[in-house]
């Protein structure tokens, strides 16, 4: 199955509803994951027609691959790990999507507060290029 990558925009804003962290009881079945490791997720809704492309999913990556925890990016029924671009960008995440990310291990709420920071910065306080290029979240 291909999917299809929309166009890199200008510097166009995008929309963030700024959701608050969710702990979900219990964890996933994972291997080397016993019952006092967490999950964390949020929901993340873009506006945008550049959607989720290289630059800040690379961004994205670089961040999720600083915790031990799985960080896990769910749309439109698929599943990929935050720490590998390819996966990322396999989803095809468009303009108006909405996608939850999740944490899974023993940093999983320091792992979700970060990539929240990063969508919070990009998605609201700055336009979507100067985001993506500061690298920061």
């Amino acid at each position: 199955m291909m999917v299809g990558l929309s166009p890199i925009a200008e510097t166009l804003p995008l929309i963030y509803d700024n959701p608050p962290i969710k702990k979900i009881g219990g964890a996933m079945n994972h291997k080397n994951m016993s019952d006092n490791y967490s999950r964390y997720s949020i929901q993340v809704s873009l506006v945008n027609t550049a959607a989720l492309h290289m630059r800040p999913a690379a961004v994205l990556v670089k961040i999720a691959s600083n915790f031990e925890s799985d960080v896990i990016i769910e749309y439109n029924g698929m599943k990929a790990s935050c720490k590998s671009l390819l996966e990322i960008i396999m989803l095809g995440i468009r303009y108006m999507a909405n996608f939850t990310v999740s944490a899974v291990g023993k940093d999983a709420q320091n792992a979700i507060k970060a990539v929240k920071d990063f969508f919070d910065k990009l998605l609201n306080d700055k336009t979507y290029e100067d985001a993506v290029h500061d690298g920061k979240a």
